[in-house]
């Protein structure tokens, strides 16, 4: 015969590890939702940098580009222009 403390004691390692693996269950989920989360995030801020670069981007105009002055009796004065 087995005596009844070694009923509990069996009972007590099963509930343990029951636990043990919800536990460990519970923080894979987690740390697949955080990985988640954070590509998500590295997405957002990839896009956000891309939308932000094409905004300051400047706006090419037609009639624009280097300008040369010519003056009687002056040399030739080259310059950009920009509107």
């Amino acid at each position: 015969m087995s005596c009844p403390g070694a009923m509990d004691h069996n009972h007590n390692k099963k509930t343990n590890a029951t636990k043990y693996i919800k536990e460990k269950k519970e923080l894979i989920v987690e740390e697949n939702k955080r990985n988640q989360l954070d590509t998500k995030l590295k997405e957002m801020i990839k896009h956000f940098e891309q939308a932000e670069a094409k905004q300051k981007e400047p706006i090419r105009q037609s009639g624009t580009g280097n300008g040369i002055r010519r003056r009687q009796g002056e040399e030739e004065k080259r310059f950009s222009c920009l509107k």
